[in-house]
């Protein structure tokens, strides 16, 4: 069976430390795999708007799951986009403000939003990846201004397991970690294994005939789901245990060796 469609999560597995990748050596990759009528889809926890900026010049020929999973757009239309309620956003605010240790991004569809306290220093840290950024001195007065679609929370990574286990949350509400002190507050099932079924079903495929990358615990849906799964060398246990085989690294260009060479063996 050959592959119709490849997803790949962003920071840790398709990008290096500085957010690079080989645009040479994709561009032919995507040439090929694109003629061929293959699917590319990038799906990660970060923003939309900031995914589309790493591949401008393939315009609306790649579908992005964004937020994880919260937020699909299949090549250049909304597809779905699911929205908490804004009485689950208040209690979740409530539940987190009781952590010091804890920096808040809420997750709109029109913006992020940081606090000004939480200083200068962390909206440049995560203005990279969230490109639509505003520092606010209250999250209340623009929650009901946009669809929230998510939390995205920063810790010492020590603490992460414990904080994630010790956060008492809405039951439609689950913990998912990216990896290096972040954790996402999602919906429950609204993961990237659940979007990449929502594509398969949007274009007529079966999930046998998809490959997934990833690297961190948000991907273990992903990795599971896909007809084959592929944790880089870097990626935590959880993703390696939930993958089918195990690539080179992230910083070697491990998924871009990767398709290449399924593209040589006529597997894409």
């Amino acid at each position: 069976m050959s592959i119709k469609l490849a997803a790949v999560d962003m920071d840790g597995t398709f990008l290096t430390h500085d957010k690079t990748y080989d645009r040479e050596a994709f561009h032919q990759f995507f040439n090929d795999f694109y003629q061929k009528g293959g699917h590319f889809v990038v799906a990660s926890g970060n923003q939309y708007y900031q995914l589309k900026s790493f591949f401008e010049e393939y315009g609306d020929k790649i579908s992005y799951i964004a937020e994880n999973g919260a937020w699909i757009i299949s090549e250049g239309k909304e597809l779905y986009c699911g929205i908490m309620e804004t009485k689950t956003v208040n209690m979740v605010l409530e539940e987190l403000q009781k952590y010091r240790q804890i920096k808040i991004v809420v997750c709109g569809k029109n913006s992020a939003y940081v606090l000004e306290k939480d200083g200068l220093v962390f909206y440049e840290q995560i203005h990279r990846y969230y490109h639509k950024l505003k520092r606010v001195d209250d999250f209340k007065a623009y929650i009901v201004r946009d669809h929230i679609l998510k939390f995205a929370l920063m810790c010492p990574i020590n603490e992460t397991k414990e904080l994630m286990e010790g956060l008492s949350l809405p039951p439609d509400i689950v913990s998912t970690s990216g990896g290096q002190g972040c954790i996402d507050l999602i919906i429950k099932n609204q993961n990237k294994g659940n979007a990449l079924l929502k594509l398969c079903d949007h274009f007529g495929i079966s999930p046998d005939e998809c490959i997934a990358f990833g690297d961190g615990g948000n991907d273990v849906e992903m990795l599971s789901m896909a007809g084959c799964g592929y944790a880089v060398a870097n990626a935590s246990e959880e993703a390696k245990k939930a993958a089918d085989k195990i690539i080179d690294s992230n910083e070697n260009q491990g998924v871009i060796k990767e398709l290449l060479e399924l593209m040589d063996k006529a597997i894409l």
